[in-house]
C-alpha cells in the first residue's frame, strides 16, 4: 500500500486529507510518507503527521 502511495504522490502536491467524511485542515501540501505515517503541512503551514489507518483518505487536488 505505502509503495502504491509514494508513486501517486510528489514532494509539494497539493492535498485534501479526510478521517472518514471529515476533512482535516483544510488543503495542504504532501511532504512525505514514513512507515504508516503521512507527512504533510496543513494550510496554516503546520507539518502533520497522520496515521495511514482505515478511515483515512488523500485527495489530490
Amino acid at each position: 500500500m505505502i509503495e502504491d502511495l509514494r508513486r501517486a504522490f510528489t514532494l509539494g502536491d497539493r492535498i485534501k486529507v479526510y478521517a472518514g467524511d471529515t476533512q482535516i485542515d483544510g488543503t495542504g501540501s504532501f511532504i512525505a510518507f514514513q512507515d504508516r505515517f503521512l507527512i504533510w503541512a496543513d494550510s496554516t503551514g503546520l507539518i502533520n503527521f497522520t496515521h495511514l489507518g482505515d478511515a483515512i483518505t488523500i485527495q489530490k487536488v
